[in-house]
């Protein structure tokens, strides 16, 4: 398919939708039927039909002479289910041509011949008497239930409800029982009678018919064919935390999710199902959706200030930070994760990492409603490292000297000398613990919400607000502070035909943070370091003889406020019409808008008086703003055929999506007060970057149940993408799926009283991947700065090579599983396996030096492998009026390899990849302990001699994998009447170093005030002979280099289970509220990362980084409802 006859296809799908709202109306003109009446002959209907909908008999109208006559109770019922209903039991049948109703004989069948039919009268000399039973099945809400179970109890008289929830059931006898059923709903068995009127299913408490959102649709656990997991709002209520993602943490099979800062706004990296491209630089993020609308997984370039952390690296000019942060998990309905190819190959390329749906929140059905809480919270640094004190830490010192042959240093003999520490310049007899006084604050949070929703049938809205405020740990004035704003409006015409649907949220956000987060040079600092104020409270800087200052005062770091603004609006419309009884034409129209400005100085205030006289103040600072439309035309057809389901869906989708930066990096202040001028600046330099991604695609999806217990899914799609060169640019994608409810079974239902629910099911389909940066094929220039331009001209150079052969990458995903319900779905399991291999990996391919580039994007013969297994368990172990007891658990084990690439050991890969081996791995040093003779590490080599110097590239031989190799979660939640406790731990088995990040260098050297150490590096080698663990103190850098190729061999176990959280609440009685004059009130506390169960040595397991851990948080709040 070429790109014009693509773009034809979408324009002529998009005529016949605008076609078919403008004539819709006028088409499906009087094509209903309302007709009550007992013992009617057929053509006494069939004139009533002509009468309402214009319709005539046609054909040979003597055949109505053979006619039965027809009991039925219609009201503006679609002429094709009222015509369905009145041929049933007839011997004719119909088809409809333009305005004719054609009259044939309906010819018999084979089992017709040989076998009675079910809807048979008594037979001949039978007295037993009979009606026509009419009836219709909603459910509570008196929505119709389509494809209900009408069958006479022990008898063989069957029938199933249509689209608008009405059935006919004829030759019932006289007296007997109907047994109604519906999937998802309870059974009922009434009387049976002539009008039996609405018959009220009430849906069953079990956890496998709760709505599950995917992909353009919904479903439920106990139907669907693909691997999909959710969580609900409740969910996220009970987790005090600001980024939507983090609320799926450990509850989620198969995913995984890092927070790598404690800091408001910090990035979050997300893998699902493992990693499936080997550039890291290209995306391996999920498909964010929020309700409707692809939503940005990552920012772009900020300015120099790197506080924030990354959210795992994307594609192209990525920032830190997470796009999630300016989500408000407060208006979050549920989050819906989809895995497999059966889930997510109709979102196409878009998916191939999978996908996230956000729901947010509408607006219900009821009386208008209040609904405020307030929270007040606090948070702090769960863990401290056991660091030297000013005695342990000199006696490093000093030690170290020794070992070197070297006297310690005296500041009156050597003024010049540099081991402030040691050399009489700073307090040897001081000691202050930095981790508690740079890091040790209290982080307090804010959090106020507001909604107002109601509504009736036909218009239901929500309003809503938010303000949250959360300060730092550090010292100093550091908060964000954000405001939102949400509403959502939903219409539905009278005759339920016309739907609209609006919502739109904005969010504005401003965070103050230091422009570094000091952690690791907090941890670092010596403990006798001067004091950070002298007594007239000024900066104390500690100056040396010469009177330059001897350090760098963190509280002068503070000084420097990095600023981060945020602009975000979501909007999103869904417009749909139904033309006739089960055919709907929809559009999704969605437009999302992210701004981000952030500013980052470098003031005169933050450095020492001394250096003033060569410091010049700087800013860096960036404008980013990311806005994308979406278009997205349906058509949707559902169809019950007696016990046969149809459901079809045919679409388009256009999107749009701009991408711009403007960095700026500005020099030459003359003053702190002029900073925010730029025309102050004597020198200024700007980047701009301006991006624009273009996707389309059609797509389609057919899924087909035979009684709901057989389900088959296919999916198609093609798409456009303009990440490709011309060649390359479209590709199409499929999947398959399929499920057995092997619990319908007779023989399972007759034998296996315990099993509930029983479902196998499996999917397989391929999904491509267009996450690289944009322009990779084309041949880019860029402006080349320097001094003095000739002539003053500006010049361009080459800064990408043209490769129109640029392709998709291609997954092909395996997904098998069966999900299990026992007693009454009491117990609850599921079980996944999953394997997806991504070849034809795009990555840099180097070139030599001659060409003029280092490397150019290139397709190669590469494969990755990800194994998954994943396990889940859900129980309801107490259930009484007052007092109930769930419990749940998730256990995921993931395998991920290199499965193939010829000639790695030729590329330029070969150094960091091994086949067979996981993607995330790192080759260390085989690290043989501490030689006691000289009381140096010492490694194991290739060819297996002990040695003190390895060679980099030949003695890396030990390879370990730091990805985790399973993962989970564990919950429990009880309730005793109005009291609720939630207890949810999370665990990880990993790998990591041992110093992770934290503690480098020599042991015993003096790195501008920084190099304290843990107290476990005590245990040294002091003399020959002595068996230790860590090598001699040196004060010599030549060290550092045998240092860390022991701290790069130092693997260790970072497993951890971690109270993740923790939530009481109480919901007081009615009789309470009702004195009140509230409906609802509640008071809860919440509990996030309360307790971790580690045997890893850095400050957290998990984001194991030298920043702001995930902090340790407490919350109280209210909420209340009027």
């Amino acid at each position: 398919m070429n790109k014009i006859y693509f773009y034809r296809v979408m324009r002529l799908l998009l005529c016949f939708l605008l076609g078919g709202f403008l004539t819709v109306s006028a088409a499906s003109y009087s094509q209903t039927v309302t007709l009550k009446g007992t013992h009617l002959p057929l053509a006494t209907v069939l004139e009533a039909v002509r009468q309402q909908t214009g319709y005539e008999v046609a054909g040979n109208k003597s055949m109505l002479k053979n006619s039965k006559n027809i009991t039925i109770s219609a009201e503006n019922m679609p002429l094709e289910g009222f015509l369905d209903q009145v041929f049933s039991d007839q011997p004719l049948t119909y088809r409809l041509v333009d305005k004719n109703i054609l009259l044939e004989k309906k010819k018999e069948s084979f089992l017709d011949i040989f076998l009675p039919s079910r809807h048979s009268g008594p037979a001949e000399g039978s007295l037993q008497q009979t009606i026509t039973v009419i009836g219709r099945v909603t459910d509570s809400l008196r929505q119709p239930i389509a494809g209900a179970t009408i069958r006479v109890k022990n008898g063989n008289s069957t029938s199933s409800s249509g689209s608008n929830g009405q059935f006919i059931l004829n030759n019932v006898p006289i007296g007997t029982t109907l047994q109604i059923t519906a999937m998802g709903y309870q059974p009922k068995e009434l009387p049976a009678k002539a009008q039996m009127g609405s018959i009220v299913l009430h849906i069953t408490q079990s956890a496998l018919d709760e709505v599950q959102i995917i992909a353009y649709g919904t479903t439920s656990r106990r139907l669907s064919t693909g691997n999909i997991s959710s969580i609900s709002a409740e969910d996220i209520a009970k987790q005090p935390v600001q980024n939507p993602l983090l609320a799926l943490q450990g509850r989620i099979p198969g995913l995984v999710v890092t927070q790598n800062t404690g800091l408001a706004g910090g990035g979050v990296t997300v893998r699902l199902q493992g990693q499936n491209s080997i550039y890291t630089a290209n995306g391996n993020d999920p498909l964010i959706v929020v309700d409707g609308m692809p939503y940005p997984s990552q920012t772009l370039r900020f300015s120099g200030a790197d506080i924030l952390k990354t959210s795992g690296g994307g594609v192209g000019n990525t920032g830190n930070g997470s796009p999630l942060n300016y989500l408000n998990p407060s208006t979050i309905e549920s989050i819906t994760v989809l895995k497999d190819a059966d889930a997510t190959a109709i979102y196409g390329s878009r998916a191939a990492n999978g996908a996230i749906i956000i729901t947010t929140k509408k607006g219900l059905t009821g009386p208008t409603r209040l609904t405020a809480d307030y929270q007040q919270g606090w948070g702090t640094i769960a863990k401290k490292l056991d660091l030297m004190n000013t005695s342990q830490y000199l006696e490093m010192r000093r030690e170290a000297f020794k070992n070197d042959g070297l006297t310690v240093p005296s500041i009156s003999t050597t003024p010049t000398n540099t081991d402030y520490d040691v050399n009489g310049l700073w307090d040897t007899t001081r000691y202050t613990d930095w981790q508690k006084v740079l890091i040790g604050g209290t982080a307090k949070t804010t959090s106020a919400n507001a909604s107002v929703s109601g509504g009736n049938d036909l218009t239901k809205f929500l309003f809503g607000g938010t303000y949250f405020k959360q300060t730092t740990v550090f010292p100093g004035d550091f908060k964000d502070q954000k405001g939102s704003a949400n509403f959502s409006l939903s219409n539905t015409s009278k005759n339920q035909r016309y739907k609209l649907q609006l919502s739109t949220s904005y969010l504005y956000d401003k965070n103050i943070l230091p422009t570094t987060d000091f952690t690791a040079s907090t941890i670092f600092l010596a403990p006798n370091a001067p004091a950070l104020y002298k007594a007239d409270g000024t900066l104390n800087w500690a100056p040396r003889p010469s009177g330059v200052g001897s350090w760098t005062n963190p509280m002068g770091t503070l000084l420097n406020h990095y600023e981060n603004t945020t602009k975000t609006l979501l909007s999103n419309a869904a417009i749909s019409y139904q033309v006739v009884s089960g055919l709907i034409v929809l559009a999704n129209l969605g437009y999302n808008y992210l701004n981000i400005r952030d500013f980052t100085p470098t003031l005169a205030a933050s450095v020492d008086p001394s250096r003033l006289a060569t410091f010049s103040r700087s800013v860096t600072s960036s404008n980013s703003t990311i806005s994308s439309w979406i278009v997205e035309p349906q058509i949707n057809y559902k169809k019950n055929l007696g016990p046969h389901s149809f459901d079809m869906l045919l679409g388009g989708t256009i999107q749009r999506k701009n991408s711009n930066n403007l960095y700026t990096a500005s020099y030459g202040y003359s003053s702190d007060l002029l900073i925010r001028s730029l025309s102050s600046a004597t020198t200024v330099y700007n980047t701009p970057i301006d991006l624009i991604y273009r996707y389309s695609a059609l797509f389609t999806r057919l899924n087909y149940s035979y009684r709901k217990k057989y389900i088959l899914n296919l999916t198609a799609r093609r798409d456009g993408s303009s990440r490709f060169g011309p060649d390359s640019r479209f590709h199409s994608f499929g999947a398959v799926g399929a499920a057995w409810i092997f619990s319908e079974e007779s023989f399972v239902k007759d034998n296996i009283g315990a099993l509930s629910f029983g479902k196998i099911r499996g999917s397989y389909g391929t999904t491509g991947n267009d996450q690289i940066p944009d322009y990779q094929y084309y041949s880019l220039f860029q402006n080349l700065t320097i001094g003095v331009p000739y002539q003053g001209i500006a010049t361009l150079t080459v800064s990408n090579l043209y490769n129109p052969l640029l392709q998709w990458e291609s997954t092909r995903k395996l997904s098998l599983g069966i999900d299990l319900g026992f007693w009454k779905d009491r117990i609850i399991a599921g079980i996944s396996y999953s394997k997806n291999r991504s070849s034809n990996q795009l990555l840099p391919y180097s070139l030599p030096s001659f060409v003029g580039f280092t490397s150019i994007t290139s397709n190669f013969p590469a494969t990755v492998q990800n194994t998954i297994w994943e396990f889940s368990i859900q129980t309801y172990n107490i259930k009484r009026r007052s007092f109930s007891w769930n419990s749940s658990l998730n256990f995921t084990s993931a395998r991920n390899k290199l499965a193939a690439f010829p000639n790695l050991a030729s590329s330029s890969y070969g150094s960091t990849l091994v086949i067979g081996q996981p993607l995330s791995i790192t080759k260390n040093y085989n690290l043989h302990g501490v030689n006691p003779a000289t009381g140096l590490y010492q490694f194991i080599t290739a060819k297996g001699e002990l040695t003190s110097s390895p060679a980099y590239g030949t003695d890396r031989t030990v390879v370990v994998n730091t990805a985790p190799t399973f993962y989970g979660g564990f919950q429990n939640t009880i309730q005793y009447k109005g009291i609720q406790l939630d207890v949810f731990f999370q665990f990880v088995k990993q790998k990591a170093y041992s110093n992770d990040d934290y503690f480098r260098g020599s042991m015993g050297s003096f790195q501008s005030g920084s190099n304290n150490q843990p107290t476990y590096a005590l245990e040294r080698w002091q003399k020959e002979g002595d068996i230790k663990p860590i090598q001699k103190y040196s004060t010599t850098s030549a060290n550092e280099t045998i240092s860390g190729y022991a701290l790069n061999s130092g693997i260790t176990d970072a497993s951890f289970v971690r109270l993740k959280n923790l939530s009481i609440s109480y919901l007081l009685p009615k009789e309470v509220n009702s004195e009140l004059h509230f409906q609802n009130l509640k008071v809860f506390i919440q509990a996030q990362n309360l307790w971790t169960f580690t045997g890893y040595k850095g400050l957290d397991p998990e984001s194991l980084k030298s920043a702001i851990p995930p902090l340790r948080t407490i919350n109280l709040g209210i909420q209340a409802t009027l």
